[in-house]
């Protein structure tokens, strides 16, 4: 019997105590409120985003394609990077997996890719998935997945290899992208 009690006030407790943390946050929130009312933080789990993030490690297939949309010109470059996999395979045989992944850049990273990027150099790339539809001209549905940065390093560039680097240039460039 005296179990049974405790185990009661136990949970009204806990319960008195829930109600009064999440009142106590609810105010220093600023949410206003009133007696009696909950802050219901299981609505919060509804609102959350997911996580599409990417990061990328690859070299250019070709060289960055500049793309002008819409009469106030917002600049897009456009490039493709290969994606190296290396593992082992069940036998123990070496195996190389390549992707190849379509990367778009927007506004003034655009610009930068534009002018120090061409095929072969390296790149690290950091942003998002995006996924495109559209209908073909035989009315079949098709889809891709794309690459949209939002931050890209150039990777030293293997055409200059042995020479000295332009670091004027590289500082320059630095004050020009300022994230």
């Amino acid at each position: 019997m005296r179990r049974t009690c405790e185990a009661r006030y136990l949970k009204q407790y806990h319960q008195e105590y829930a109600y009064l943390i999440e009142h106590q946050l609810g105010t220093y929130l600023g949410l206003g409120l009133e007696p009696g009312e909950d802050l219901n933080l299981g609505c919060l789990e509804e609102s959350m985003n997911n996580l599409n993030s990417v990061l990328l490690e690859g070299n250019l297939v070709r060289d960055p394609e500049e793309v002008v949309l819409g009469e106030q010109a917002t600049e897009m470059a456009k490039f493709s990077i290969a994606v190296n996999r290396f593992f082992r395979n069940a036998k123990s045989e070496a195996v190389e997996e390549v992707m190849f992944i379509t990367v778009q850049v927007w506004g003034g990273l655009a610009k930068s890719c534009l002018a120090y990027l061409q095929k072969g150099r390296g790149v690290r790339v950091v942003g998002r998935l995006r996924q495109e539809r559209w209908t073909d001209k035989d009315g079949g549905n098709r889809e891709r997945i794309i690459v949209v940065a939002e931050h890209v390093e150039f990777r030293k560039d293997p055409n200059t290899a042995g020479k000295p680097e332009d670091t004027q240039a590289l500082d320059e460039l630095d004050q020009v992208v300022a994230f």
